[in-house]
């Protein structure tokens, strides 16, 4: 059994995350270096229960990816106008997903009687604030960093 994560690690992680990426932008092969986590944006985690969805006729993905468009946003698709071209996401509003209950104001559509229901009947959730999370596999505390290689001239 794998031991727990230290609440000090945790609490370390985004210190060591500005370390590590402030070390990495003095090198010259590497540029474009940044990382989306932040220690101060909560998150929400959602659950879904299952049972209760099949009960419903709900498909449990279909749950997944309705919360994912309207609580955090999802790319629909590309038009041109103007000679431009402009990309599409749809997101609910940030009125409409601020608090975990806000989640029971999204609807889904059951495959078997083709009503819509609260995705919140077939789910339970939390708030917990943002911080580097452990992964199933190695407990230890995780976040993620981007960049690229630098031009060569």
């Amino acid at each position: 059994m794998a031991e727990a994560v230290e609440e000090s690690e945790l609490d370390r992680a985004p210190m060591v995350r500005l370390q590590f990426l402030d070390a990495a932008r003095q090198r010259p092969e590497l540029a474009g270096l940044f990382s989306p986590f932040r220690a101060s944006v909560p998150q929400i985690f959602a659950e879904v229960d299952r049972d209760k969805a099949l009960r419903q006729g709900v498909d449990i993905s279909s749950v997944y990816t309705t919360l994912q468009a309207f609580m955090g946003g999802s790319y629909v698709n590309d038009f041109n106008r103007f000679g431009r071209l402009f990309r599409v996401y749809v997101q609910s509003e940030a009125d409409y997903r601020r608090r975990p209950e806000d989640i029971g104001d999204i609807w889904v559509r059951s495959k078997t009687t083709n009503d819509m229901g609260p995705a919140g009947n077939a789910r339970h959730h939390h708030r917990q604030a943002d911080r580097a999370s452990p992964t199933a596999s190695t407990c230890c505390a995780r976040s993620s960093s981007t960049g690229c290689q630098a031009a060569v001239t």
